[in-house]
């Protein structure tokens, strides 16, 4: 296994175990139901979903601030680009040429 992979993992599992982080995942998915409550039962640009926007805003600001989510994003970008570039290589053979008209 690749070590990007291994370190995805592990952090992976940090984060199912870490209380922070659980905490703040769930104020996050509590503040997109009122979210999406909001935009449901009134207008969109109304002064209700406006403030659970912000409120869902805050939310997810505070746990992409967490050092351990952090960490995972940047193990998962990592992972993402070693992925990406598998694909590439593997599948770059069938994709289509197209001839320019002049």
């Amino acid at each position: 296994n690749d070590e990007r992979v291994i370190l995805l993992n592990k952090l992976d599992n940090k984060l199912k175990d870490d209380t922070e982080v659980n905490i703040l995942s769930n104020k996050m998915n509590i503040a997109l139901d009122k979210y999406n409550d909001m935009v449901k039962y009134f207008k969109e640009d109304s002064k209700e979903a406006k403030t659970a926007q912000k409120e869902l805003h805050i939310a997810k600001l505070n746990l992409d601030e967490n050092i351990l989510v952090k960490e995972y994003l940047k193990a998962y970008q990592n992972v993402r680009l070693l992925y990406e570039h598998i694909n590439e290589i593997l599948f770059s053979m069938f994709k289509e040429h197209t001839c320019e008209i002049k």
